[in-house]
């Protein structure tokens, strides 16, 4: 069954734009590092590189971990939870980022 639009409604579609708001009080707190990072980055920066980018060390860092134990029970080293740590930072920012440098480069849609 297709499910046909009138004409108000396909205006309607046409003039949506999505914004942003923030989801976590934390977001308040991190606006001001994730606005300096996408400055740091060059407009050549693809959006979907930053995203890439965001899950390279999260992945990186466990294959780390199972090298220490694979069974996953053992007491981990200091060091690998500072690096997990580090890992989900980074991914938090590169995730939050790569939203502005869509808008900053302009390649993104009226849905995001």
């Amino acid at each position: 069954m297709a499910i046909i639009l009138t004409k108000k409604e396909l205006d309607n579609v046409s003039l949506y734009r999505y914004e942003t708001n923030p989801a976590t009080p934390m977001d308040g707190v991190f606006e001001p590092w994730w606005n300096w990072c996408v400055s740091m980055l060059p407009v050549w920066v693809s959006p979907n590189l930053v995203t890439l980018m965001g899950i390279v060390p999260p992945i990186t860092i466990f294959m780390y971990l199972v090298t220490f134990d694979v069974s996953m029970t053992a007491v981990l080293p200091a060091h690998l939870l500072c690096l997990h740590g580090f890992a989900i930072f980074w991914y938090q920012t590169m995730d939050a980022i790569d939203g502005k440098q869509a808008r900053k480069t302009n390649n993104c849609s009226p849905l995001g």
